[in-house]
C-alpha cells in the first residue's frame, strides 16, 4: 500500500493509482474447478495472482492466457511462489482450462481497483514548505 510501491507498478503498468484501493482474495479452487476465457472488469486497475503451492500440484494447472481468437497461447506455470500481474483491458483474455487438480489450488489475488474497499490507497505526504 505504500506510494513507494504503487507508484513503481503503476509506472511499471501505465497506470496511476493515486485513487485506487487494495483489494485482496484468498482463492482455494478445489476439484472440478475451471474458469472460463474472460477479461477483468473496468474497475480493476492491476491483477496479480500470486501462487502457493502447498500441495505439490503439478505446474500444468496454472492460469491460461487466450489470444484474440480465445485460442490458448500460454500458461503461466503453477509454482509455489510465482506469480504474474497485468494491466486489465478489453485483450487480457485470461481463465483456466478443465484441468485436474487433485488437492487444491491456492493464490492469493491482489487488485487495485477504482471502487472502495476497506483499504484507500494512502497519497504520499508532501514536505512542507
Amino acid at each position: 500500500m505504500s506510494p513507494d510501491t504503487y507508484e513503481m507498478i503503476g509506472h511499471k503498468l501505465g497506470r496511476d493509482f493515486s485513487q485506487a484501493y487494495l483489494r485482496v482474495e484468498i482463492c482455494c479452487d478445489r476439484v472440478g474447478f475451471w474458469l472460463k476465457p474472460h477479461t477483468d472488469i473496468k474497475e480493476k486497475l492491476m491483477s496479480m495472482l500470486l501462487y502457493v503451492n502447498a500441495y505439490h500440484e503439478p505446474e500444468s494447472i496454472g492460469t491460461d492466457i487466450y489470444d484474440e481468437n480465445l485460442q490458448r497461447v500460454a500458461t503461466v506455470p503453477y509454482r509455489n511462489n510465482l506469480g504474474y500481474m497485468f494491466a486489465p483491458a478489453h485483450n487480457t483474455w485470461h481463465g483456466l482450462e478443465k484441468k485436474e487438480i487433485k488437492t487444491e489450488r491456492r493464490s492469493i489475488m491482489v487488485n487495485y481497483v477504482t471502487f472502495p474497499t476497506c483499504w484507500k490507497l494512502p497519497t504520499r505526504q508532501r514536505a512542507a514548505a
